[in-house]
């Protein structure tokens, strides 16, 4: 599992932002219903941070109270990282299913990965922990999304980060 973890990357200002914003319970935890936030400078930041080039899709950006249930962030083919901004101190967790073995949604059959999902999810007793990470507030940590997970219940903004998508645009710029 590849992760990373830039500390001290943010300040109180996003914290005081949200504070008086209403939570609403939604299947990983509380999230503030219908606002998501992508600063525009977090492209560039991040593409410096990773060393290549990326997207933040402009539907994540959202802010969440996680809640214990184990599972994996949605995301697609162009995904590299899912990356938390750390609001408050928190805690990673990532985990191995005890009788399968799988440490990703991957490890699964897709057929078979809602009934897992149904099965397991809020039974800790079927998992072994991996990982354990603390991190610190203000802290932007980066991790794959596919990996079982979970987060302590601190508030962290959420964001995917994936490859930018290709455009068939042809560059017309004069070469020299």
């Amino acid at each position: 599992m590849n992760f990373l973890c830039i500390e001290n990357f943010s300040g109180e200002t996003l914290s005081q932002v949200i504070r008086d914003l209403q939570f609403k319970d939604k299947d990983l935890g509380q999230e503030i219903d219908c606002f998501n936030f992508v600063d525009p400078s977090y492209e560039e930041i991040f593409s410096g941070i990773l060393r290549q080039k990326v997207s933040l899709p402009k539907h994540w950006g959202f802010f969440r109270k996680a809640n214990s249930t184990i599972h994996f962030e949605s995301h697609s083919g162009r995904s590299l990282f899912a990356a938390v901004l750390a609001l408050g101190s928190l805690v990673f967790t990532s985990y191995k299913h005890k009788k399968l073995g799988a440490r990703t949604v991957y490890c699964l059959p897709p057929e078979s990965v809602p009934a897992f999902i149904q099965e397991n999810s809020n039974v800790p007793e079927n998992w072994d922990v991996e990982n354990r990470i603390a991190i610190s507030q203000g802290s932007l940590f980066f991790y794959e999304p596919w990996y079982w997970h979970t987060f302590s219940n601190g508030t962290a903004q959420h964001f995917l980060v994936e490859r930018p998508v290709e455009t068939d645009k042809i560059d017309e710029t004069p070469k020299a």
